[in-house]
C-alpha cells in the first residue's frame, strides 16, 4: 500500500507534467533575438515594406538588414527612389538648369499655322501747311506645311498649302466702320518651298492669283535664332548681320537681336514650354520715292518653345521703323515723319 504522502505527491507531478506540454505547444521556439520591449512595434522587415508604402515623416532607428558577408542590396533600375530625401540633396533650381533651345522636325510632319499681321503708318510733315496722314492694314493667313525633307531638326524641303489669305483696311480715328475683308494673291495657293545657300527659303507657285509679295510671314520655319549651346534662365544670345536679317525678313538692315530665356516652364495650351523674349535694334534700307533712305528700327517680341513638340507654338513681334528726312523744295524746307508699327503674330500646331 502506498504512503499518503506518495499519493498526494502523484496528482502534483501529472498536474505540472501538463502544465509544461501546454507551454511546449502554444509558444513557437525563439531561436532568433529577442523581439523589442515594445510589442507593438513591427520587426524590421516589417518596417521597410511599411516605409515602402507610406514614407516616414521622421527618421527612423531599425536596425539595417542583415545580409551575408560580401553581398550587397541590389540596385533597381528604372524604379522609384520612395525613400525621404536625403537632408544634403539640395531642391532642383531651374536658375541653374540648362536646356536645349533648337527645332526638331522631322520628315512627313504636317505643320497647322495662323497668321496675323498688322500695320499702322503714320506720315506728318511740317511746314507752312502741316498735313498728316494714318492708316492700318490686316492680313490673315492659314497654312499647312508638309514637310517632304528634314535634316538634323532643319525643314529643307517643304510644300505649303495656304487655306485662307484675307486682308482688309483697318479704320483709324474716332470713326470705326466695319470694313470688308478681301481675298489675298495667295488664296488656296500651293507653293514649293526650299532652303537655299544663303539660309533663306526660297519659294514658288504656279497657282497664285498675284505675284508673291510678303512671303517672309509665310515661311516653313523660322531659322538662326537659336543659341547653338545649352542655356540657362536668364542667359542671352545675340543674332548679327545675315542671321538677324535672315529672321527678321531683311535685306541689308544693321541690327542686333538679342534673346534672354526667361520662363523654363511657361504654359501654353497646357503644354510646359521655354518662354524666351528678344529685342531688336538698328536701322534699315527704307524705300523712299525714287530714293532709299536708312530708318531706325526698333521692337521686342517673344516665343515659347515646347519641349514635347520640339516646336515653337506660339510667337509675337512687334518692330518699329521710324525714318525723318528733310526735303527741299527751293528755298522751303520741310520735316517729313514718317513711322510704321508692324505687330505680328503667329500660332502653330504639330501633327504628333
Amino acid at each position: 500500500m502506498a504512503s499518503p504522502s506518495a499519493r498526494s505527491v502523484k496528482p502534483f507531478s501529472v498536474a505540472l507534467l501538463g502544465l509544461v506540454l501546454g507551454l511546449l505547444t502554444s509558444c513557437p521556439p525563439t531561436t532568433g533575438p529577442a523581439p523589442p520591449e515594445d510589442a507593438g512595434q513591427p520587426q524590421w522587415i516589417q518596417q521597410e515594406i511599411d516605409e515602402a508604402e507610406v514614407p516616414p515623416t521622421a527618421p527612423t532607428t531599425s536596425p539595417p538588414p542583415l545580409l551575408p558577408e560580401g553581398s550587397q542590396l541590389p540596385v533597381l533600375v528604372g524604379t522609384t527612389d520612395v525613400s525621404p530625401p536625403s537632408e544634403t540633396t539640395p531642391p532642383v533650381n531651374r536658375a541653374t538648369r540648362s536646356y536645349s533651345l533648337k527645332e526638331r522636325f522631322l520628315s512627313g510632319q504636317r505643320l497647322r499655322r495662323r497668321l496675323r499681321v498688322e500695320r499702322h503708318f503714320q506720315v506728318s510733315l511740317e511746314s507752312d501747311r502741316p498735313a498728316e496722314v494714318e492708316g492700318a492694314t490686316e492680313v490673315t493667313r492659314e497654312y499647312v506645311v508638309e514637310i517632304l525633307e528634314a535634316s538634323v531638326g532643319q525643314i529643307q524641303q517643304s510644300s505649303i498649302t495656304v487655306l485662307t489669305d484675307t486682308r482688309r483696311l483697318l479704320p483709324v480715328g474716332e470713326v470705326r466702320p466695319r470694313l470688308p475683308v478681301s481675298a489675298g494673291p495667295l488664296q488656296g495657293a500651293t507653293l514649293s518651298c526650299q532652303i537655299s545657300e544663303s539660309g533663306r527659303y526660297l519659294c514658288e507657285s504656279a497657282d497664285a492669283l498675284g505675284p508673291l509679295r510678303d512671303l517672309g510671314q509665310i515661311t516653313p520655319q523660322r531659322l538662326g535664332m537659336w543659341p547653338g549651346k545649352m542655356v540657362s534662365v536668364g542667359e542671352s544670345w545675340e543674332l548679327h548681320g545675315r542671321e538677324a536679317n535672315a529672321f527678321l525678313d531683311l535685306e541689308g538692315a544693321d541690327v542686333v537681336v538679342r534673346f534672354v530665356l526667361e520662363d523654363p516652364a511657361a504654359s501654353y495650351h497646357r503644354d510646359s514650354c521655354c518662354r524666351v523674349a528678344y529685342s531688336l535694334d538698328g536701322t534699315q534700307p527704307f524705300p523712299l520715292a525714287a530714293t532709299t533712305q536708312t530708318a531706325n528700327l526698333t521692337g521686342s517680341g517673344e516665343f515659347y518653345y515646347c519641349q514635347e513638340q520640339s516646336a515653337v507654338l506660339y510667337h509675337t513681334q512687334q518692330r518699329t521703323i521710324s525714318l525723318q528726312i528733310i526735303i527741299h523744295q527751293g528755298n522751303d524746307a520741310r520735316l517729313l515723319d514718317r513711322e510704321v508699327t508692324q505687330t505680328l503674330e503667329e500660332e502653330t500646331s504639330v501633327d504628333r
